[in-house]
């Protein structure tokens, strides 16, 4: 019987882990120091359907174009300027999923969480609302950035064409990455406005309407950049016009995030003085881009008209929202407020409330239009031609603006106060009364002196209409713009003064006690550390 020795198994020694795994190893330990929401909606987005059909179809259709360009462009492609329609065909292809897909899937995103009563197992753990809304962010950054980078590289082929230069294929890059990423901020405020799901359904039929207006706006704003941005790059104004777009655009989007988080937040949180401070720093954010370019310009009034406009629908449309917030504030919120003296002077305003937002937001714009006046007054001083010649006309289209928007809020406040004090939706509701409200004194106001007069000139019908009126006012004086420089002003007054009758206890609220169990419980939970030892002796 043969005798079969078994082989003896040597151990080898393990190969040392090559460069990508010690990355990858490392990328795991940074992962775990990343926001849980980014992690999770990141995992989830690029695992899904959704992003793999859109990315392939990206893909394909990238490729036709690579290919089908030169033929749909004539025989002279090689040797005619065409990288400029090469670029445009791109961009058509990269606007679809950047400012569609990425958008409105952040909105579902965080929507399901709340159809689906996931958010309670969110707001109960150690995330804020910031931190989920930055976490769905982030997702969709991480899709639009490998959305560019599946791109780049057909972008990167126009850049061997005729026509076309890599300042312009960096713009597009630009306006693209922060367009997307500014409607998906919009999309995720959206989603915190409303739990009930038919209200849900709604806002996702509004939102997918804007967001195809939006991909329209980009349809026909890329052609204008890729054609014409050859002879934009070398004019300051250019310049000057992205320095400013870029400021209002981070003070807005800063702005949006803060509402957002303030959407999902707990509704003891006291969340109003931090979006009301953000409300004045995007005002205050780009008024000396305003002011430069204004003195560039000799003190031209258009400048001056168009900036207080904006202002001026700025804190319209916020002082709409904000009288639309709850005049009763938790005992949370209560305990809060400051209670010295100066305190309460300077901070009330910043409560939350529906009379404090009325008066932070007339005072914000009497304060813009008392700025304005003194600017232009100097600016004529110092012989500046175009501030000398209107200067009474700038005051006073600044001044009857605002009595107009003080008129417009203060009767829309006083309705809600009146006739949406116990409905649920009561935002809602305040943008409806405000909407209507601007409708009919605009409008409905026109339509009554066409229907009883004929007269399609101004007549004094038509003093409800700021827009009608103030134009009026300052392009002549005769009798009915005295009527107007007087009434107006004198409504004005009085709303403010009806107003002020019902907000007085709002602004006079005072600081709920701590009850001793609330005490208690902070005391148990900032325990102060036993004192460490000094010395190894101790």
């Amino acid at each position: 019987m043969s005798h079969v020795d078994n082989p003896v198994m040597v151990a080898q020694p393990a190969s040392p882990p090559d460069v990508w795994e010690r990355l990858d190893a490392r990328l795991e330990r940074w992962a775990d120091h990343l926001n849980p929401i980014l992690v999770k909606e990141t995992r989830q987005a690029l695992k899904s359907h959704q992003f793999l059909i859109t990315f392939m179809l990206l893909l394909l259709a990238c490729w036709l174009w690579s290919v089908f360009a030169p033929v749909l462009l004539g025989p002279g492609f090689a040797y005619a300027s065409k990288g400029a329609d090469v670029l445009y065909g791109y961009l058509l292809i990269l606007s679809v999923p950047l400012v569609l897909i990425v958008p409105f899937a952040a909105f579902r995103s965080l929507a399901a969480e709340q159809e689906r009563n996931t958010y309670e197992l969110l707001a109960i753990s150690d995330l804020s609302a910031r931190q989920i809304v930055t976490g769905k962010l982030g997702s969709a950054v991480v899709q639009i950035v490998l959305y560019l980078s599946a791109v780049a590289p057909c972008l990167a082929f126009t850049y061997l064409l005729r026509g076309i230069d890599i300042f312009t294929i960096m713009l597009v890059i630009y306006y693209a990455l922060f367009g997307s990423l500014g409607l998906t901020m919009i999309a995720l405020l959206i989603a915190t406005l409303s739990t009930a799901r038919f209200s849900q359904v709604m806002l996702s039929v509004a939102l997918v309407i804007g967001l195809f207006w939006g991909w329209f706006f980009a349809v026909i704003a890329g052609w204008e950049l890729t054609v014409e941005s050859a002879s934009w790059l070398g004019q300051g104004e250019f310049w000057y016009f992205n320095g400013l777009l870029l400021t209002v655009y981070v003070g807005y989007f800063a702005l949006l995030l803060l509402a957002a988080a303030a959407g999902l937040g707990f509704v003891g949180e006291l969340s109003s003085a931090t979006l009301r401070i953000a409300m004045l720093l995007v005002v205050v954010g780009f008024t000396p881009w305003v002011t430069g370019l204004w003195l560039a310009e000799n003190g031209d009034s258009d400048v001056l008209v168009a900036y207080a406009s904006l202002v001026g629908v700025h804190w319209y449309v916020l002082a709409v929202l904000m009288t639309g917030e709850s005049p009763h504030l938790s005992q949370r919120v209560r305990r809060s407020l400051p209670t010295s003296w100066s305190g309460q002077a300077l901070f009330t305003w910043l409560q939350p409330g529906p009379g404090t937002g009325f008066c932070y937001a007339i005072t914000n714009l009497m304060a813009v239009a008392l700025l304005g006046t003194l600017g232009i007054g100097l600016a004529a001083s110092f012989g500046r031609t175009a501030a000398s010649n209107d200067f009474i006309e700038m005051a006073v289209f600044l001044w009857l603006g605002v009595c107009y928007v003080t008129i417009y809020l203060g009767l829309g406040h006083l309705l809600i106060r009146y006739f949406a004090q116990q409905t649920r939706h009561r935002m809602l509701a305040a943008v409806l009364i405000h909407g209507v409200l601007l409708a009919v004194a605009t409008i409905g106001m026109t339509l009554v002196q066409l229907l009883l007069t004929g007269n399609e000139d101004y007549t004094l019908f038509q003093l409800p209409n700021g827009f009608w009126t103030v134009s009026f006012v300052c392009d002549g004086y005769d009798q009915s713009a005295l009527v107007a420089l007087i009434v107006i002003p004198v409504a004005a007054l009085l709303t403010l003064l009806a107003n002020f009758r019902i907000i007085g206890p709002e602004l006079r609220r005072d600081p709920a006690a701590i009850p001793d169990r609330v005490a208690a419980d902070d005391a148990e939970q900032h325990v102060p550390p036993e004192p460490a030892p000094e010395s190894p002796w101790d």
